[in-house]
């Protein structure tokens, strides 16, 4: 008879703990601008140091509506998923932690974009505070999750030999052109969008067809747009990159850096859009979405590919005892 994998009791912890924040402090965060709703509450818990009363921007409403929904209603499947031993709890648990860590990475990577681009951008002591608490519980998370995986991958070795399947000739395909855009496109904008409204190059006047559906990608630019495009360019392009070589390499984390990494740009893109929507600076909607969408839907398909691989090495066989990864 197999036997379940004894959950990790602090990474079980920690999600307890998120889940509570989530449940008990993040409704009054933001109805904090109410007083009769959550003013008192928000001023309580900004003189502890540990929140401020209210979203300073679109981006922090997004964030925290994204909370109080998909993300509660994941981190309850991964606490279903710990207390039962399921197959799936180390590929939800990598994929769920890479995304809220990149939320608050972001925050404060945009603050400092902002700021070297001679942009309107700050990041209070509160809200630095809890984006380190939550950074700092996420990355535990990763690693756990990361662990776990590496040693059930190092353990039934995938083999050099064999060449690049279908799916993995799917996965650089869309690395390949998310690189691509990058390195193009999206570093086009970073260089030149001080000035973009006079450039008359095709790329120019793709970028200027663009900001019909989004006004704050040219003449209402933000540390917003400058922080996001600067992550992707310096920090995920390089990841992707070494990600392609891990898939052609066949080498035993590439499952893992592709779970983590296609997540955390999905729910960017996802992030990105509410965000639009709450500011209320979206034109052309159908630009908006069929511009984004190849990152969402290209980094689902590769965060599921990924996320089913892992979660197969993962499923007990018949007769065979599971080994505790977590002892």
């Amino acid at each position: 008879m197999s036997l379940p994998e004894r959950p990790n009791p602090a990474a079980v912890g920690v999600v307890i703990f998120f889940i509570a924040i989530d449940f008990a402090v993040d409704p009054f965060w933001l109805a904090g601008s109410d007083a009769e709703r959550g003013g008192s509450i928000c001023r309580l818990l900004a003189g502890a140091g540990l929140a401020d009363c209210g979203p300073a921007t679109t981006a922090d409403l997004a964030r925290q509506a994204l909370n109080g929904s998909a993300t509660l209603a994941l981190y309850v499947w991964l606490l279903v998923a710990l207390l039962r031993g399921r197959p799936e709890r180390h590929a939800l648990q990598l994929a769920l932690a890479a995304s809220v860590a990149y939320a608050q990475i972001i925050d404060i990577w945009i603050a400092g974009a902002g700021t070297l681009a001679g942009l309107p951008a700050s990041l209070p002591a509160p809200f630095l505070a809890a984006a380190l608490l939550r950074l700092a519980g996420h990355l535990y998370l990763a690693y756990d999750a990361g662990i776990a995986i590496l040693r059930r991958m190092r353990r039934e070795p995938v083999g050099a030999g064999r060449g690049v399947g279908a799916r993995d000739g799917i996965s650089i395909g869309l690395l390949i052109f998310f690189v691509l855009v990058a390195y193009t496109v999206e570093l086009y904008w970073l260089v030149f969008w001080r000035e973009l409204p006079q450039r008359t190059d095709p790329l120019g006047l793709a970028l200027q067809l663009y900001g019909r559906a989004d006004h704050g990608y040219m003449g209402s630019v933000t540390s917003f747009e400058v922080g996001v495009e600067s992550f992707h360019i310096i920090v995920t392009q390089p990841l992707q990159l070494w990600l392609i070589a891990a898939i052609l390499g066949r080498r035993p984390y590439r499952h893992a850096l592709q779970l983590a990494v296609s997540s955390y740009v999905c729910y960017s893109a996802v992030l990105y859009l509410v965000a639009r929507h709450l500011s209320h600076e979206v034109g052309s909607q159908l630009i908006l979405y069929l511009a984004n969408m190849p990152w969402i839907l290209g980094n689902l398909y590769l965060a599921a590919d990924a996320g089913l691989a892992i979660t197969g090495r993962f499923r007990v066989a018949p007769g065979r005892t599971a080994v505790s990864l977590a002892a």
